[in-house]
């Protein structure tokens, strides 16, 4: 997510976005991304390709860690599928999470 976080700073959305942080603290972070990101098509091409790879990264390796070694090496597993892809999502979560963190730590 670094490049569209790069994307975000060059364009001047993270000051934008600042900017309504000062007049409203409880503002939507999300919403206010979601409305930016739908004004550029490059930024939103950005986003996808970055969401895209992060996602395939993190089920792929999961599936492959839980789920293929389990049933080779632990065959009565049988939730490990479901396993693997919650912790998938959570790896996902956790990427995005990382990625924006330092993007608006100055906040408060």
């Amino acid at each position: 997510m670094d490049k569209f976080v790069k994307a975000l700073e060059e364009k001047g959305i993270k000051e934008s976005i600042m900017k309504v942080l000062e007049k409203n603290p409880d503002a939507d972070i999300a919403e206010i991304l979601e409305y930016e990101i739908s004004k550029d098509e490059n930024l939103e091409d950005i986003f996808l390709e970055e969401a895209h790879e992060c996602a395939v990264n993190a089920v792929c390796g999961e599936i492959f860690h839980e789920f293929i070694a389990e049933k080779i090496f632990n065959p009565e597993k049988v939730n490990a599928l479901g396993e693997a892809l919650a912790k998938a999502s959570e790896q996902i979560v956790d990427a995005f999470s990382s990625a924006f963190s330092g993007l608006f730590n100055d906040k408060n």
